[in-house]
């Protein structure tokens, strides 16, 4: 029996300013995928950035995820290591803390022989007796576990009964299915090749996705498990703008730049506290992820979206509907400026508001007075409104 099916989250491990974990922060985001379709956790895998904890670090946070998640879905550890003997002891330590399974990456740097990983992964499996999931991603590890080794391992180790598989090799993961009959349960690595690995036999994803639209990446898995391929296919398509957004190096860092001035501008006048985006297919989901941001580090801003165009408002409105479970408000389209002005009046916090310079007419009566008001705006045009670049 499959440790999962559908989408884990391969979930991320929020810190603090001191670089230390937040564990308060980590419990709020274990409560929101439990309640959001998430159908098992994946903790301190790469984007949990495990590599960057000590063994002590990692661990704890093993142990309160356990704790905390009570249940409810099963979890992963991640307790992979190119040390075998550190690999071993970590693996060791999760299962006994009661885990569901760990994720064991191949040995990086180290570039070890397809019979060095044989002995690596069955040592590994014999320290935590738990179910163990195979990771092969070669781009990050520099090595590659092929068909033949994975075949071996699932036929000669009874505890290694998964894989995921972010190789992108198409290929060997075939051979891998065939050579394992049926006894391998097979996880994309990939958020961008769901549907492709389940039409070779399976279970679900690994996902990065997940971490910001989990019901989506549960719905692309779920459909294609009842047989409704075509519309897994559909909602798959549909995902990949934000998908590669999510792989974009650059994009968090201009954003976390702008909650940084965004910050700086609430301690002062507050007339640098606009948001310039840039073009692009990623740029919705930058604003995305500001607003989401903005929910954290300020006292619950109202963030109101202008642009110059009404279709433009439409496009921007839709994404972050899609967004709403991550960013945890509803967003709402204000039809006019009084309706602005009576939808701003009528809350003392929180919301995300969108409307269009072409909804307004002149006035010099102000919309609030309130001074957490965050404004977001269209860079197309801004030099006709006045405002300059920052």
């Amino acid at each position: 029996m499959a440790i999962f099916t559908g989408a884990g989250v391969a979930i991320v491990t929020p810190f603090k300013e001191d670089e230390s974990i937040d564990y308060d922060r980590l419990d709020e985001l274990i409560d929101f995928h439990c309640e959001n379709g998430t159908d098992s956790i994946v903790i301190c895998g790469t984007s949990g950035e495990a590599a960057t904890m000590t063994e002590r670090e990692h661990m704890e946070c093993v142990k309160f995820t356990v704790e905390r998640t009570k249940g409810r879905i099963p979890v992963i550890a991640g307790s992979g290591s190119n040390c075998t003997k550190t690999a071993m002891e970590l693996s060791k330590e999760a299962a006994g803390y009661g885990v569901d399974g760990v994720l064991v990456v191949t040995p990086y740097y180290n570039k070890a022989t397809q019979k060095g990983m044989i002995s690596h992964f069955t040592q590994v499996a014999d320290a935590a007796k738990v179910p163990v999931v195979l990771y092969n991603i070669p781009g990050r590890t520099g090595c590659k576990m092929e068909a033949e080794t994975v075949a071996y391992l699932v036929n000669n180790v009874d505890n290694i009964v998964a894989i995921k598989e972010a190789s992108g090799d198409f290929s060997n993961i075939v051979k891998m299915m065939e050579l394992t009959d049926g006894k391998l349960d097979l996880y994309s690595g990939n958020d961008d090749q769901i549907v492709p690995l389940m039409s070779i036999g399976g279970k679900g994803v690994i996902s990065v996705l997940s971490n910001v639209a989990p019901q989506a990446a549960h719905d692309i898995c779920q459909l294609y498990l009842d047989g409704k391929v075509k519309e897994s296919l559909e909602l798959q398509l549909k995902a990949l703008p934000l998908i590669h957004a999510l792989f974009s190096e650059v994009n968090p860092i201009p954003v976390k730049k702008a909650v940084e001035r965004t910050k700086k501008a609430t301690q002062g006048d507050g007339k640098i506290g606009v948001f310039w985006h840039t073009q692009g297919s990623g740029k919705s989901l930058s604003m995305v992820f500001y607003a989401h941001l903005l929910q954290d580090e300020l006292s619950q801003p109202t963030i109101v979206v202008i642009t110059d165009r009404n279709d433009l408002d439409d496009q921007l409105y839709t994404q972050f509907s899609k967004c709403q479970q991550f960013l945890r408000q509803i967003p709402i389209q204000a039809k006019s400026r009084e309706d602005l002005k009576s939808l701003l009046a009528g809350r003392e916090a929180n919301g995300i508001i969108f409307t269009t310079m072409q909804k307004f007419e002149e006035s010099d009566e102000p919309l609030s007075l309130r001074r957490n008001i965050v404004v977001m705006t269209d860079e197309a045009h801004r030099g006709q409104y006045g405002f300059e670049e920052k």
